[in-house]
């Protein structure tokens, strides 16, 4: 946020992705938190949930544009470290 407060005024109209450096899928994201949280492992089934579209998109989001156009870095280098120092605290 506060990047994006300082950015001149020729970005002003720009959407930016925030993400850290290592893309990952949800269902990873949920085994890594659960593991660090000494939960079982999740299970999906690979169906949608009731009412979604038949097909659900596993999407990576990239935050190349704002540390380009930024500067942005993120604090942790991957979730696994950001979820580390969340739980840890």
């Amino acid at each position: 946020m506060w990047a994006a407060f300082g950015a001149s005024p020729g970005i002003a109209n720009e959407i930016f992705n925030v993400a850290d450096d290592a893309p990952a899928t949800k269902g990873r994201d949920c085994r890594v938190a659960g593991a660090q949280m000494h939960l079982p492992e999740p299970r999906f089934t690979g169906e949608p949930a009731v009412g979604r579209r038949a097909i659900t998109p596993d999407r990576l989001i990239a935050n190349g544009k704002l540390k380009r156009l930024l500067g942005w870095r993120p604090v942790y280098p991957s979730y696994r470290e950001g979820y580390a120092a969340i739980l840890s605290a």
